[in-house]
């Protein structure tokens, strides 16, 4: 099996959501201000403010009769995540020194630095999905496919049962994201993916070890 064919996964064409541009551009200011004063502190009145535009523009777009705005935020942050892990692993697999596991993580790491209002926005919800049923149920199938990746990255090294270690690394690895997310200090990209690194490999080497 080629490196390239584990890697890429797709969004169910179902979850799929096609916005415009002005959609996307409304959805990027939402993002940037949640990023700057808190999800819960963003209102309709200061995206149009942020934006630029006048409130009935937001209204129209965003006033629950069309699109609700967390909801199609979510979903486009999922959408565009995937897009971002898709086109970096595929391009670490292509390389003679794919290191799977650790380009998986380091991928993801890369997501949160370059994109950051996308990635503290989805691990907000993230975290809020363990306790709201709603978010649960719109975050379940893009969690799903985040497992299914890691899956079949770990079929990559001889490991008989995968679906615990799948949970743990899983957990571990957006654990230490969430971390990273609140943490201030300067160099916190580098030291939480380093430590997650030796963690998902402490767990691998574990599972090798006793054959789990």
């Amino acid at each position: 099996m080629h490196k390239k064919e584990i890697l890429s996964t797709e969004l169910d064409p179902m979850l799929q959501i096609e916005l415009t541009s002005k959609q996307i551009f409304l959805l990027e200011t939402y993002l940037q201000l949640a990023s700057k004063i808190g999800v819960e502190q963003v209102t309709l009145k200061k995206i149009a403010k942020k934006a630029n535009v006048a409130l009935g523009t937001v209204h129209y777009h965003f006033s629950g009769k069309n699109l609700d705005l967390v909801d199609t935020a979510m979903r486009y942050v999922d959408q565009e995540s995937i897009k971002f892990i898709n086109y970096h692993l595929d391009k670490k697999a292509a390389s003679s020194n794919f290191a799977g596991m650790d380009d998986y993580i380091k991928t993801l790491f890369d997501w949160a630095k370059q994109i950051p209002h996308h990635s503290q926005f989805y691990l907000f919800f993230y975290y809020h999905s363990s306790v709201h049923r709603h978010y649960a149920e719109l975050n379940k199938k893009y969690i799903l496919l985040m497992k299914k990746r890691i899956k079949e990255l770990l079929k990559l090294k001889s490991i008989k049962n995968t679906d615990n270690l799948t949970e743990e690394i899983h957990s571990q690895v957006y654990g230490t994201l969430i971390l990273c997310s609140i943490d201030i200090l300067p160099n916190r990209i580098e030291y939480y993916q380093s430590l997650a690194i030796r963690s998902v490999n402490h767990l691998i080497s574990f599972y090798q070890n006793n054959s789990i």
